[in-house]
C-alpha cells in the first residue's frame, strides 16, 4: 500500500531511539497523513457513516475533526470559544464540532486533508507530535472499524506512546495508566511509575489508543 520514501526508510531504521527530532516529526506526521488518505479514498456511503471508535462520531466525523486540526482550526481562542458554548465542557464541544463538520461531503474533506501535508504550524505552545498523535490515533479510530489494516511503524508510535502516557488535561491518559505496566509486543516501548497494579498491552497503536480510552 506506501511507497516508502528514503526519509521513511530512514526513521523505520530509528526505531528503538527515543530522541526523535522535530524535522523526523513532521515527516511522520506527513508520511501519515498520506497514507491515511490513500486508505481512505475508495470508501463508499456506507462506509463513511460506520460509527467509528470515537463515541458519537461516524468515519465521516473524525475525518472533519482530524482535517480541521491538521488546517489548524483548534487554536486557543476556538477550544475557549467552544468550550463557552458547550458549558465549558471539552469533550462535549468536540463532540458536537466533529458531527457539525462531519456533514460535509468526505470527498472533498479528503482533498483538504491532503492539502495539509505541507503544513508545519502547530497553535501556540502545541508541538509537532500532537499532530502527529492526532492523524495516528484517530487514523486507527476510522480504520480498525472498517477492517483496514495499517503498518505503524515504531519510530512514529514511539514518540506518540511517549506524548500520550503524560497527557493529564485533554484525555486524562497519566491517570488512566497510573499503576499499570504497559508493554508494547512488537517494538522496544514501555512504560512503568508505580507498582501497585500492573497489566500488559500490545503494540501497532493499542497502547495509545487503550491510554485515551479506547475499548474496541
Amino acid at each position: 500500500m506506501r511507497n516508502l520514501p528514503l526519509c521513511r526508510m530512514e526513521l523505520k531504521a530509528k526505531a528503538g531511539r527515543r530522541g526523535v527530532d522535530q524535522v523526523e516529526i513532521w515527516e511522520a506526521v506527513r508520511d501519515e497523513t498520506l497514507d491515511l488518505v490513500e486508505r481512505l479514498a475508495e470508501l463508499d456511503d456506507e462506509q463513511w457513516n460506520f460509527p467509528s471508535l470515537c463515541a458519537r462520531w461516524r468515519i465521516r466525523d473524525v475525518l472533519a475533526h482530524v482535517t480541521a486540526g491538521a488546517e489548524g482550526a483548534f487554536g486557543v481562542r476556538a477550544i475557549v470559544g467552544g468550550m463557552l458554548r458547550h458549558g465549558f465542557n471539552y469533550n462535549r464541544w468536540v463532540a458536537a464540532d466533529g458531527q457539525v463538520r462531519g456533514h460535509q461531503d468526505p470527498e472533498v474533506v479528503l482533498k483538504a486533508l491532503l492539502n495539509t501535508v505541507a503544513n508545519r504550524k502547530t497553535p501556540p505552545g502545541a508541538r509537532p507530535v500532537r499532530g502527529l498523535s492526532h492523524v495516528l490515533i484517530h487514523g486507527q479510530d476510522m480504520c480498525r472499524p472498517l477492517g483496514i489494516k495499517r503498518d505503524l511503524p515504531a519510530a512514529h508510535l514511539v514518540p506518540v506512546a511517549d506524548f500520550v502516557k503524560d497527557d493529564v488535561h485533554l484525555f486524562g491518559a497519566k491517570k488512566r495508566i497510573a499503576g499499570l505496566k504497559l508493554t508494547a509486543t512488537d517494538m522496544d516501548w514501555s512504560h512503568w511509575e508505580r507498582t501497585r497494579g500492573e497489566g500488559s498491552r500490545g503494540g501497532t497503536g493499542d497502547d495509545d489508543g487503550w491510554a485515551l480510552g479506547r475499548t474496541r
